[in-house]
């Protein structure tokens, strides 16, 4: 061979090779090289730019799902519940009671994950199923999971217990390494080996929310919602990601091909589609995304669509991640302060002077209308702070009987799942503590 074609040869090595970089250049976002040599760490740095924030989403999804020799089970696998967690915290320091939800109802527990709810989130009219039904006619059932930072922090800061709750500092916050984990997921059984091959799949063991028998079936991932804590964001940070197949965008129906939550005909331009079943009704339901990347501005969408690319063509061909992208990544414009822990006693035991005001979250940064169609199917059009701000939500009031009293402006309440205390103490007493006397006092109205 002559040396000008050897060159030649190289040179177009080279070029295609550069190729998915280039790509991600021009977006203005590229992915970060740690990412692809092991299992990268749980990120823990301040994003500064909109492109930061968008590796900071990719980097937690890898790190919290890439397994190799040294890391054999997803890290978020072995990370509690959190229900389990606070019942477990409520029952024995709030209850004085050694009562316990067994972490995994199914005999035996030899399943990698536990999934226990099919009603989606956001609070569906009384008179739907809630549920999202795929095109096989089976539901889509979710679980959450929460790190043990999380964990500690709740523990040592006491945040189980109602009136610790309410008079924590307003400023004080979820620091960076503290996760919480959602995740939605839908059955393999129909599906072809081929199809299969695109997905993340494990044996899960089923629990139905009519309280019938536990059973182990094999799942597959369609949605990862990502909480997370960083430095200088009290609001934490909010990241979805979703398998490729599972919706199109609305306005690009008709959308043939074979699609999880779409049929592949249906103009959702012109007939109905994100509608939940009637209550007890069990079709298929035909799912469309109304806003592309969340609703980012055309940068912002250009540089999350430059990373997805990136990502999967530097990611092995073997790799199931390579069929999942990231939808988009939203946080505040505007985060105010927030008190950090220390080893020695810290300004955030010390109530503010005066200023107790925490955040504005009403027009949010990134992707301001991010949702997941397998996990806000019915709800799309809100914000993730739509629910999640610094205010005690109205909503989970309502559910919880009108009786816990609504506390304002915190940084923890970004976080529903810190409000399960109020929610024991409002209504599960009688319940959840065998020793009502021990309990710590119910929430003020």
């Amino acid at each position: 061979m002559s040396r000008q074609k050897t060159a030649y040869l190289v040179l177009c090595a080279f070029l295609l090779f550069l190729l998915p970089h280039a790509a991600a250049a021009a977006a203005g976002c590229g992915a970060l090289p740690e990412w692809f040599t092991g299992v990268p760490s749980i990120p823990t740095f301040e994003p500064r730019n909109t492109c930061q924030f968008q590796q900071w989403a990719w980097q937690a999804f890898l790190a919290l799902l890439q397994t190799d020799g040294s890391q054999q089970t997803p890290l978020y696998f072995t990370w509690p519940l959190p229900k389990n967690s606070i019942y477990d915290l409520y029952c024995e320091r709030v209850c004085h009671s050694d009562a316990r939800l067994p972490p995994n109802p199914c005999n035996p527990p030899t399943q990698k994950e536990f999934v226990n709810a099919t009603t989606q989130p956001g609070f569906v009219s009384p008179t739907t199923s809630g549920e999202l039904i795929d095109q096989a006619g089976k539901p889509v059932y979710f679980t959450s999971h929460v790190s043990p930072e999380w964990v500690d922090f709740i523990t040592r800061r006491q945040l189980y217990d109602n009136k610790v709750l309410e008079s924590a500092n307003p400023h004080l916050a979820f620091r960076a390494g503290a996760f919480e984990i959602k995740t939605s997921w839908r059955f393999t059984s129909g599906m072809s080996p081929a199809e299969k091959a695109q997905y993340y799949t494990t044996t899960a063991c089923v629990a139905p929310e009519d309280h019938s028998t536990p059973f182990p079936a094999e799942l597959a991932l369609v949605g990862f919602h990502i909480t997370g804590g960083a430095p200088g964001h009290p609001e934490l940070l909010w990241a979805t990601f979703e398998h490729a197949r599972n919706a199109p965008d609305c306005d690009a129906t008709p959308a043939p091909g074979k699609w999880s939550f779409y049929d592949g005909k249906t103009n959702c331009r012109t007939q109905e589609c994100n509608q939940p079943n009637p209550k007890g009704g069990s079709d298929p339901v035909n799912v469309c995304r109304k806003l592309s990347y969340g609703g980012a501005s055309p940068q912002t969408a250009h540089q999350i669509a430059g990373l997805n690319e990136e990502v999967h063509n530097r990611l092995p061909r073997e790799s199931k991640w390579r069929f999942y992208d990231l939808i988009g990544t939203v946080w505040g414009n505007d985060p105010r302060p927030q008190c950090l822990e220390a080893d020695s006693p810290v300004p955030c035991d010390i109530p503010p002077a005066a200023d107790t005001s925490t955040f504005n979250l009403q027009e949010p940064s990134g992707s301001p209308l991010l949702s997941n169609t397998s996990l806000e199917t019915f709800k799309q059009n809100v914000s993730c702070f739509g629910c999640h701000n610094a205010q005690f939500p109205g909503e989970f009031a309502s559910i919880a009987g009108g009786s816990p009293a609504i506390f304002q402006n915190k940084n923890l309440f970004a976080s529903h799942v810190v409000l399960f205390s109020i929610f024991f103490a409002a209504d599960e007493c009688a319940q959840v503590c065998p020793n009502p006397a021990g309990l710590a006092g119910k929430s003020k109205r």
